[in-house]
């Protein structure tokens, strides 16, 4: 299709499979802080974490969480799936591996957290 104005305007582009990204920091009120002024994303914290919070929607469904802890960091994306036991069949099928086995994820159902076969971490919800 033709480039407009430096972007393709794809016909019946499906949405996305990505519902919520994880941001992993050392120092929670710093990277909300600095995200609040990079973006102006506004953040609440949840209730079951003092070291969790989430701004909700953002393009995805679920939104943009940042948890904190003296040794994290690094980001994880979540994709959405119909079936999650299925899904980590095919995880494990096809040569990654579930690193966290399907557990609640706020109270919106499951989530697990795999690798793919070169060691690229996301979740599936």
């Amino acid at each position: 299709q033709q480039v407009v104005h430096g972007e393709p305007k794809l016909k019946n582009q499906p949405p996305t499979p990505f519902t919520f990204i994880e941001i992993a920091t050392p120092s929670l009120e710093k990277t909300t802080e600095y995200y609040n002024q990079l973006m102006a994303w506004s953040f609440w914290n949840v209730p079951f974490s003092p070291n969790y919070a989430i701004a909700e929607g953002h393009g995805m469904r679920r939104g943009i969480g940042i948890f904190g802890g003296a040794t994290a960091s690094g980001v994880l994306s979540y994709i959405d799936v119909p079936d999650l036991d299925e899904t980590a069949k095919k995880i494990e099928a096809n040569g990654g591996q579930v690193v966290v086995p399907a557990e609640p994820f706020l109270n919106e159902g499951r989530y697990l957290i795999f690798s793919d076969p070169s060691g690229n971490r996301l979740g599936a919800r």
